[in-house]
């Protein structure tokens, strides 16, 4: 992920949206842009599972330690 213009990171999309806290965040999430689902059933169940995350607030405080904040 690169700019023409400057051939870094900063005004593409990853830069723009990337929130992450770790390493392995940043990967899963450059992954998950440039290779998106294709399989309409794949992108429902990604879908399912953060609609999951974000509405279960006990889970997501316990499985991970923190929950995200919708003022964010």
């Amino acid at each position: 992920f690169s700019t023409r213009k400057h051939g870094g990171l900063e005004g593409t999309l990853l830069w723009a949206i990337d929130q992450t806290k770790t390493n392995m965040g940043k990967r899963a999430l450059k992954k998950w842009i440039s290779r998106p689902l294709l399989d309409k059933n794949s992108i429902y169940a990604r879908q399912d599972a953060v609609e999951f995350v974000v509405m279960d607030y006990s889970y997501c405080k316990i499985h991970y330690g923190y929950c995200l904040d919708s003022s964010e």
